[in-house]
């Protein structure tokens, strides 16, 4: 059942009924955690429906199951956090909702570094896998605030992902993160 429910998520991407696919692979999340193309997935599909809070928390938890089950292996030091990081796009990901989440705020800052507009659709066009690719410097920017967000978020000490349990918490945890904060803002 999950799996026909994934290929037409897939599909509805494919389609760009992106509100669909999300709802498709949020039934089927439930019963699949450890699946991180799904939570990859949600991911693109929450940015490309301008759902950036979503984006963010979709990227942050696929981030911490991939540096979940690498640093199972491999301790957690500084050089072996930053060759992660720099090895995965997660963080450019994470900085690149960020920046749409706050692009009206940001824009007086950022406007005499780049157009923000003009990256912002490179970025979404990329996600869809249509030419388009944001500039340098607003990709070393988004990586930046991705790092950031990232390294604000996560307890580098209690990493490990042991079983569902630990990995449904993470989520809620990372799903928290906005919903908290716009709680505290009303």
């Amino acid at each position: 059942m999950s799996l026909i429910k994934i290929n037409e998520a897939l599909e509805q991407t494919r389609l760009g009924n992106f509100a669909k696919a999300i709802n498709l692979f949020m039934e089927v999340r439930p019963d699949e955690p450890l699946n991180m193309d799904i939570h990859r997935s949600l991911a693109k599909l929450f940015y490309l429906n301008r759902q950036y809070e979503k984006s963010i928390q979709a990227y942050l938890i696929s981030l911490h199951l991939y540096a979940s089950a690498h640093f199972r292996s491999t301790p957690v030091t500084t050089e072996t956090k930053q060759e992660f990081l720099d090895r995965m796009s997660f963080s450019i990901h994470i900085g690149c909702s960020q920046l749409a989440l706050n692009q009206n705020t940001l824009r007086p800052k950022l406007d005499h570094f780049f157009d923000i507009d003009s990256n912002l659709e490179a970025y979404r066009l990329s996600l869809i896998n249509k030419p388009g690719k944001p500039c340098e410097e607003y990709l070393l920017f988004c990586k930046s605030i991705g790092d950031h967000l990232f390294e604000s978020a996560i307890n580098w000490n209690n990493l490990e992902l042991k079983n569902t349990n630990d990995v449904r918490a993470m989520i809620r945890y990372y799903e928290s993160m906005y919903s908290d904060e716009n709680s505290s803002a009303a």
